[in-house]
């Protein structure tokens, strides 16, 4: 957990609270953060809402990338494959 000094902003501290519960795997309630977090209930919405915007694009982008690396087409158990 992020230590506050006199220079940190409130609504990064919970951001950066958010983000570090994400990466160990944690899925913080973001409803329960916004209600008890009144006053940066806006600003948390539109984060959520870009953080799902890229979330998304890096999942389709892997997920494209996937299907670039990965063979469509597995040879059957047995096949002989042709090095030509």
């Amino acid at each position: 957990m992020p230590t506050p000094n006199a220079e940190s902003n409130p609504l990064d501290d919970l951001i950066a609270e958010y983000l570090e519960a994400a990466d160990r795997g944690d899925q913080p309630d973001r409803q329960q953060l916004i209600n008890a977090h009144p006053e940066h209930a806006t600003e948390l919405k539109v984060f959520f809402a870009d953080f799902d915007k890229i979330e998304s694009t890096k999942l389709h982008a892997r997920l494209q990338l996937d299907a670039t690396i990965i063979p469509q087409h597995e040879p059957k158990p047995g096949a002989i494959i042709s090095g030509r």
